[in-house]
């Protein structure tokens, strides 16, 4: 999992390792885990540093042969329509899971002491959280994505996420065209 800032080296290293895949955490992504500092001021938008990815596994020849999986700001379905559509072989949603199992926002997670129970580790804490209650939650969000992305798939003529590319694409705003090149 590389944390994007460095993407050209990153891959580089990803590529020599023989990595099978390669996930990249953007700025957007925040899990309460880390310290203030690195949550705002650290890293690059989601969609930069995937285009970036993109370039480089083609500068190397390596296109097809290391997925990347994309995580930080994917939301809902467009947002993971988009990533695949810019290329990412798959997405990951943390935040969005947490949410649909009852987080509610503190991002306390690196204390342990979650009072919902979801990231804690105080076993009176971890009583709060109904397994079951969350794992219909998180079904839920991603059945709601998942029709989201078939909506946005039938709306462009596609029968399949995978069928999608930059073409299926333009920014809407001048800093999301320089940094993926989609025309504005």
């Amino acid at each position: 999992k590389l944390a994007m800032g460095r993407i050209k080296d990153d891959i580089r290293i990803a590529v020599n390792d023989k990595a099978d895949m390669i996930q990249l955490d953007g700025l957007q992504g925040s899990s309460g885990a880390a310290p203030e500092t690195t949550v705002d001021h650290l890293g690059i938008p989601t969609v930069c540093g995937l285009v970036n990815a993109i370039r480089s596994l083609d500068e190397m020849g390596w296109s097809g042969r290391i997925d990347i999986v994309v995580m930080g700001g994917i939301r809902n379905g467009a947002d993971a329509a988009k990533a695949i559509a810019l290329g990412a072989d798959a997405v990951s949603v943390g935040m969005g899971s947490l949410m649909a199992m009852g987080c509610v926002g503190c991002l306390q997670c690196f204390t342990g002491r979650c009072p919902v129970g979801i990231a804690a580790q105080d076993p009176e804490l971890t009583r709060l959280l109904d397994i079951d209650e969350a794992a219909e939650g998180v079904f839920n969000y991603l059945t709601a994505m998942n029709e989201e992305i078939k909506h946005i798939c039938a709306s462009l003529g596609k029968r399949d996420i995978r069928e999608l590319d930059r073409e299926d694409l333009q920014a809407t705003t001048i800093d999301v065209s320089a940094m993926t090149g989609l025309p504005l």
